[in-house]
């Protein structure tokens, strides 16, 4: 048990454990899934009843506890409700009852979201969050119990935003064996080289997170009350006694402490809480009843738990790397997901940068309430695909289609922000609608089909200066592209060599004057069928055959040459080509890739040679890839950059990436239909996507590869007006800007600039390099940035230093930077700051 003073959580003195008895702690909770199965709209009908029923029974009886997660659902039930019902809610939070866990808009996946899209989830809902209740709304408590492995990223992240612990039910079987022998189900997990990102952690004693068995009292449950009637034929009060002390003291033996957490619920349950808290009320009385058995049953939280154990100061193991890849069994690999339903992937991710792109022109235009209107619907929208069944590919089909519809609706929002940003920069100019194209790289944009004089906006959201190349849909044989001062755009190449079968041999640096050798193929899976226990499906990545089968020895290549890039077309097969470019100055590939409608797993792949034991060898080396992934050797450096989540599998000189998959089995891990997504016409999903591949010497890799990688995220957005007449669009409007003064160096990226309580804003800065002895000495060092005219439209007056999730200040209150806006920003640092700006006169 704990009580909350002043949002912050300590032991009460009467509850506090005792070193001669085992102390099980009663952690009662409902993980209520942000959609999965079923709309969002049917959802909260079943979770607005949970919510009902247990403020009801917690205001019934001052002991009991309860936490909740997933903000996005306690936002809905607040803002539907009446004014009592909330203050029942705030009072319970207040007094310590009820203890919000998690903090996130969602439980996001760990694998497969972007760690900028992480952050943006997890500050929406702890902003709701101190909306609702202030100071006491602030989590302490990491709750990812339901991902399906877990990185060494998020809890840097969760420790970076204040979090003292973090909880989470699935590790990969083997692992989970020997932490239950070693008892070390709890450590400290050290998140971070360069920062003191160190925050206790908790693998659950189950393989769930669940009740014991038998002990679970909700309406979905069948499992037998407590009977303390000893005049009724069913009486059961010994049994369950001694059936629950059996699995107390089991559990105890693998723990480090005599401190046991129970939880006592599981997936959208207390739908009935009065059927679970007579119960537990029941449990506890007459476990406690009894002292031979050395047990004392207390209702507690997450957080009361985390500081009981550490009052007893244990010895705890450590940890430093990923929870990659999990496995539930020998042939339960979950890396499948890395790459289900690439398309929406690729959707979540280009939703995400126009997001980052609206809030920045909201800021720097100072743009109005309902502006920021109609970001909030692209943010929550953009929030809840991070779901860890959503991003992941692991949700229903017709909920992924819901999914789509929501971001859909949510850049069609943002179009508006976007031609207001336009009017406010463009006060004389006359009235022209820009519209952006979703589908742009099919070629598919309707406001200029059929065109051929038309001018296109390219907005950048990154802080450097946008050196690369566009792609835009133009229905003439042939197209002059000029800038915003009438100059016609020149290029240059690399050179890259093809064999006699069509395939990429060889590329060379005209500048460094190295030439490299490289072979790509495509290859395909055959996925294990329902025939067996354990088929490849949305989770489950199982081969049939650990030797991926090519697609076909020569193939079609047709060469491009234009006065933009040169291009190279590859027809691999019926259901696989790509197309191979070699932008302007510079020393990458970019690999455009098209794949569908399959009927198989398909890989871009190499020849593959494999030395493991593994029960599974290909699916169990499978990796989560998010931004980029790469090979070296002492010398030199292979890497692959991604716009999107995919899995990745790096052995022997060889890089392997999943595209696309296409499974005509369930899995039987909850999806309860196959993975075979029908596409626009029915046949199958056509997946397409890009990679870009860089050459570097080692010694120089990191200073080239992380700056291309967000370059890669922030790529520019298109938006096309729908004027006919190119002069009209021109007349009076001016048609360069920039909202800074000058290029941030090569180790800062500005990852967030966004409106923050009304009249303020809020910025992250990132040290994009890592002092972990691999990355250059040049730039992995501590650097000290001046913002004194950075801005071009607006001063900083103040900053107000705070933590990664925005809803605490850093050190003092009075953390305020002086007027000059210096900061100091350490290699892997993100410093977040609220700021006060001063608008400069037109």
């Amino acid at each position: 048990m704990g009580i909350l003073e002043n949002g912050k959580w300590r032991i009460s003195e009467k509850r506090k454990p005792s070193l001669h008895q085992t102390n099980p702690e009663e952690s009662p909770c409902a993980h209520e899934e942000m959609q999965r199965t079923a709309k969002p709209e049917l959802v909260p009908v079943g979770v607005q009843y949970i919510y009902n029923t247990v403020i009801d029974e917690l205001l019934k009886n001052p002991n009991r506890r309860f936490s909740f997660a997933e903000t996005g659902f306690l936002w809905r039930w607040y803002t539907s409700n009446s004014d009592y019902d909330r203050h029942q809610l705030q009072k319970l939070v207040k007094t310590g009852q009820i203890e919000i866990i998690g903090g996130g808009w969602v439980q996001n996946d760990e694998a497969t979201s972007h760690y900028v899209d992480i952050i943006d989830q997890m500050t929406l809902g702890l902003q709701k969050l101190e909306q609702i209740f202030g100071e006491c709304g602030k989590p302490v408590s990491g709750w990812q119990i339901d991902p399906f492995g877990h990185s060494r990223e998020m809890a840097n992240i969760y420790a970076q935003m204040g979090y003292t612990s973090l909880y989470f039910a699935r590790i990969h079987y083997l692992e989970k064996e020997l932490r239950l022998k070693n008892k070390t189900l709890e450590f400290n997990w050290n998140a971070s080289i360069d920062l003191d990102s160190q925050i206790f952690t908790g693998a659950f004693f189950q393989d769930n997170y669940g009740p014991p068995e038998g002990f679970c009292w909700d309406s979905l449950c069948g499992d037998d009350p407590i009977m303390d009637n000893p005049s009724l034929e069913e009486y059961n009060v010994q049994k369950k006694v001694d059936d629950f002390v059996s699995h107390v003291r089991k559990q105890a033996e693998h723990q480090a402490t005599n401190q046991v957490m129970l939880l006592m619920g599981s997936d959208f349950q207390y739908t009935n809480a009065n059927s679970w808290y007579i119960n537990l009320d029941k449990l506890i009385k007459y476990v406690n009843a009894d002292p031979t058995k050395k047990v004392k049953v207390i209702y507690s939280t997450p957080a009361c738990y985390t500081q009981a154990v550490r009052a007893k100061s244990p010895k705890l193991a450590e940890k430093h790397d990923d929870f990659f890849p999990y496995a539930s069994a020998n042939h339960s690999y979950w890396t499948g997901y890395f790459t289900s339903r690439p398309t929406f992937k690729g959707m979540i991710r280009q939703a995400s940068s126009i997001l980052q792109l609206a809030k920045q022109l909201d800021v720097v235009a100072d743009l109005g309430p309902e502006d920021d209107s109609d970001i909030e619907i692209l943010r929550e929208a953009s929030a809840l695909v991070q779901h860890h069944d959503a991003v992941t590919g692991t949700a229903k089909e017709n909920v992924t289609r819901d999914y789509e519809k929501q971001l859909a609706r949510g850049i069609n929002e943002v179009e508006v922000v976007i031609n207001d940003f336009m009017k406010k920069t463009n006060p004389d100019a006359l009235d022209a609608k820009l519209v952006i194209c979703p589908l742009l790289n099919e070629t598919v944009c309707p406001p200029i089909n059929d065109i051929s004089d038309f001018s296109v906006v390219i907005f950048n959201s990154n802080g450097k200066r946008f050196n690369g190349t566009v792609r835009i849909p133009y229905s003439e044989k042939s197209a002059t592209v000029k800038d915003s001062n009438k100059k016609v755009l020149e290029s240059q190449f690399l050179i890259a060599g093809f064999d006699a079968q069509g395939y990429l041999s060889y590329v060379t640096d005209k500048v460094q004057k190295k030439t490299r050798s490289i072979r790509q193929e495509f290859f395909y899976y055959e996925g294990v069928d329902s025939k067996d226990n354990q088929p490849s499906g949305a989770y489950i990545f199982r081969p049939k055959s650990q030797q991926p089968i090519s697609l076909g020895k020569k193939i079609d290549i047709e060469r491009i040459t234009g006065s933009i890039t040169n291009e190279v077309r590859q027809k691999v097969s019926p259901w696989v080509s790509q197309q191979i470019r070699l932008p302007k100055g510079k020393n990458y590939l970019e690999m455009e890739w098209i794949v569908g409608p399959i009927p198989k797993e398909a890989t871009f792949d190499g020849a593959t040679s494999f030395d493991y034991s593994d029960t599974e060898p290909v699916a169990g080396n499978y990796y989560p890839i998010t931004s980029f992934g790469y090979i070296k050797d002492n010398v030199e450096q292979f890497s692959v950059i991604t716009d999107r989540a995919q899995g990745m599998m790096a052995t022997n000189g060889v890089v392997e990436i999943m595209l696309h998959r296409r499974c005509f089995y369930d899995d039987h891990f909850g999806v309860e239909e196959p993975l075979d997504e029908p596409g626009t016409d029915g046949a199958g999903l056509v997946a397409m996507g890009k990679h870009i591949l860089l050459f570097t010497d080692v010694k120089t890799s990191a200073a080239e590869l992380r700056p291309l990688a967000i370059d890669n995220f922030h790529q520019p957005i298109l938006a096309f007006s729908t004027d006919k007449k190119q002069e009209k669009f021109e007349f009076n409007r001016q048609l360069e800007y920039s909202g800074l003064t000058r290029e941030l160096p090569q180790y800062l990226h500005l990852l967030s600039l966004e409106r923050w309580h009304k009249k303020n804003s809020l910025i992250r800065f990132e040290h994009v390099y890592h002092n972990d002895g691999k990355e250059s000495a040049d730039f992995a060092i501590q650097q000290t940035f001046d913002t004194t005219n950075l801005f071009t439209d607006f001063d900083i007056l103040s900053f107000k230093q705070l933590l990664l999730g925005a809803n605490k200040v850093k050190g003092s209150t009075k953390s305020i930077i002086a007027k000059s806006g210096k900061f100091t920003i350490r290699p892997s640092e993100i410093l977040t700051f609220e700021i006060e700006v001063s608008r400069r006169k037109p």
